[in-house]
């Protein structure tokens, strides 16, 4: 099966439910300064965080996951940072349960061939101004992380529910800049 099935598979498989928790989508303050984590770095923009593994001398493409609007069984807003993190805090993300958090990271770590940066974030919205706070946190991403290339690489995106919309409307505006989108 080819790694891009076989990721879409594990997304769907993992999306029938699990333990959330309300997580605050207000954006937070920019951290110039990176988390180190196992096997990689964390930054921070806005509502957005990328996972940077390290020891990549450039990364090829940007996996964004955006989830949708709300939890329809707890009301809960969506977030797939923690995905991104490798954590198992926060609200349920799109991918739930929490269980399976580090097999749909890691699966999407291996597509193209490694040189993949990882971006989650809580909601954006259907609209260009999202569009451009995406845009910024790539940049923002490339220049605390010294990767210039993120602010223009292609990105392929892992959309739910209203996180497809957004990621259908990027494609619409910016559709030199995406590689592709699962919904």
């Amino acid at each position: 099966m080819k790694p891009t099935i076989a990721l879409l598979a594990l997304f769907m498989a993992a999306c029938d439910g699990g333990e959330s928790s309300s997580l605050p989508t207000a954006p937070s303050p920019t951290d110039p300064s990176p988390t180190a984590v196992d096997g990689g770095q964390l930054f921070t923009y806005g509502n957005a965080v990328a996972y940077l593994p390290t020891g990549i001398a450039e990364y090829k493409a940007a996996i964004v996951f955006l989830p949708g609007l709300r939890d329809p069984a707890t009301g809960n807003d969506l977030d797939s940072r923690a995905l991104v993190r490798g954590t198992s805090d926060g609200a349920c993300s799109i991918w739930c349960p929490r269980a399976e958090r580090a097999q749909v990271r890691s699966r999407a770590l291996q597509l193209v061939g490694g040189n993949v940066a990882l971006i989650g974030t809580t909601t954006l919205e259907d609209n260009p101004a999202s569009y451009g706070t995406l845009l910024q946190a790539l940049s923002n991403f490339g220049t605390q992380s010294q990767h210039p290339e993120l602010a223009n690489i292609p990105i392929v995106f892992v959309g739910h529910s209203m996180g497809g919309c957004t990621a259908y409307g990027f494609s619409r505006v910016h559709g030199a800049r995406v590689a592709g989108f699962f919904t």
